[in-house]
């Protein structure tokens, strides 16, 4: 029967046969006490009914959701109906997970209220469910890289945010790094959460990496370490900003692997041991993947960017190229009222050099002229091939006498050097015009122009003086 507040009274006998009516686990409690369990529950979470109530231990097994109230739990059944469902996520008596879906009503017995609950185990599922989210949120991160890729053509911004995404992706990693190959050893290229003071121009032989002690050197697959003070791992100890504790204790090491050979590793870790499961592993081998693909498509657009902007025979900009970097730095000299020298560069009798000893032997002269030339640049000045022969140069900083002065200096040592060719010694030089922002001209046509007639000026002169 049911009272005035519509609520099921039961009495002794209905809960001597609470095993045999009741086929689920199902807990019979108030705020002050704990009445009964059945086997079933007793199965489930491995307390008996007096270690229930000598311990009071319902809310300190209760995971998720931490402030889980049975006086609430009563209230809200007072208040909307007969029946609440919720999840619970619960700790057993052997430190195990489980997860409940529980469903309780209210019941008086002896005058006094309490919460008939029944539990479903629903583990599985919860599982299930947060492995399908984790994987949702590492290939929406691993897509945001992919987009990033498009957006830049810096190398490590990509490693940067491939890092801080596969920490966010996997459970209890709080920091780790990006470590590429460069010869024998490994750099670091990027890390989250270590002290920059203890890990910055970091770099290890490849044979004393996580990766290659737990693979046996081969470097062949994913590899756990539950904990870094293993006596047989060899531990090099990076400060991290962690308070708690100033070593990285387990991680996670994963190969990255371009074109078919070994590139790097990323590293994801935490400062606490054995934080990372066989689930882990697998949200690792995802990020892996994603990972390679993500710096392969980026090497291939930095190599189709560079190609786009470099002359292939020298290395220097292209003519396509410079015309815009002049046009950007026309437009900051002019915005900025500053001042800037255009030189045009023309190497002297190259036919010669191709006629005497062949088109290859011209080519290695351009080819030296401009790695010559790359040393006397300044670090934002500009060089390029503007045509088979002919270079172009922006120098910011520099008056007109002073870069004068530089060129004649270079042209005496380019006259002087001795370049060899198949057994071939080869002698070379140049002819330059200078042409400098708002002193000979405001406008990119007029100061290329007035340049190009001053080579062809000095080329002239010059050739006058050599015979």
């Amino acid at each position: 029967m049911k009272n005035k507040s519509n609520i099921q009274i039961i009495t002794k006998n209905d809960l001597k046969n609470l095993e045999s009516i009741i086929q689920l686990p199902t807990i019979i409690l108030n705020d002050k006490k704990i009445l009964s369990i059945n086997y079933k529950f007793q199965e489930m979470l491995g307390y008996s009914l007096q270690e229930l109530r000598k311990s009071n231990l319902i809310p300190s097994i209760i995971e998720e959701p931490k402030k889980t109230s049975i006086k609430n739990i009563i209230d809200s059944l007072k208040g909307n109906g007969d029946i609440i469902k919720q999840a619970l996520k619960i700790r057993t008596k052997g430190n195990s997970i489980i997860w409940g879906n529980y469903e309780c009503t209210l019941i008086s017995y002896e005058s006094e209220t309490y919460i008939l609950a029944h539990l479903i185990n629903i583990t599985h599922k919860k599982e299930m469910e947060l492995h399908l989210s984790k994987i949702l949120r590492v290939s929406s991160l691993m897509i945001e890289i992919s987009h990033a890729i498009i957006d830049t053509d810096n190398i490590y911004s990509i490693y940067e945010l491939i890092l801080k995404n596969a920490i966010k992706s996997i459970n209890h990693a709080k920091l780790g790094s990006i470590m590429i190959k460069q010869g024998n050893n490994l750099k670091i290229v990027s890390h989250v959460g270590f002290k920059s003071s203890s890990i910055s121009n970091f770099e290890i032989p490849i044979k004393e990496s996580f990766l290659y002690q737990k693979t046996n050197g081969k470097l062949d697959k994913i590899a756990k370490i539950d904990n870094t003070n293993d006596p047989d791992i060899t531990l090099y100890r990076i400060a991290t900003n962690d308070e708690d504790s100033k070593y990285i204790k387990s991680t996670i090491t994963a190969p990255i692997y371009v074109n078919n050979s070994f590139f790097g590793v990323v590293n994801v870790d935490s400062t606490k041991a054995n934080s990372f499961d066989l689930d882990d592993i697998k949200i690792m081998e995802f990020i892996k993947t994603n990972v390679e693909i993500a710096i392969s498509n980026c090497l291939l657009y930095q190599e189709k960017v560079h190609l786009s902007r470099h002359d292939y025979l020298t290395g220097v900009y292209n003519k396509s190229y410079f015309y815009e970097l002049l046009t950007e730095t026309h437009n900051k000299s002019t915005a900025c009222e500053q001042s800037f020298n255009l030189v045009i560069f023309d190497l002297n009798d190259l036919k010669y050099i191709n006629d005497s000893f062949g088109h290859l032997a011209g080519d290695a002269v351009i080819k030296d002229f401009a790695n010559e030339c790359s040393n006397i640049l300044g670090n934002r000045d500009i060089l390029s091939r503007f045509g088979g022969d002919e270079f172009a140069g922006i120098f910011l900083h520099c008056t007109v006498e002073e870069l004068t002065d530089r060129l004649n200096n270079f042209l005496s040592y380019l006259e002087n050097k001795h370049t060899y060719f198949k057994g071939n010694c080869i002698k070379y030089s140049f002819s330059y015009g200078i042409s400098t922002f708002n002193k000979d001209g405001q406008l990119i046509n007029d100061l290329l122009n007035i340049a190009d007639k001053r080579m062809y000026s000095f080329k002239n002169k010059y050739k006058k003086n050599s015979h």
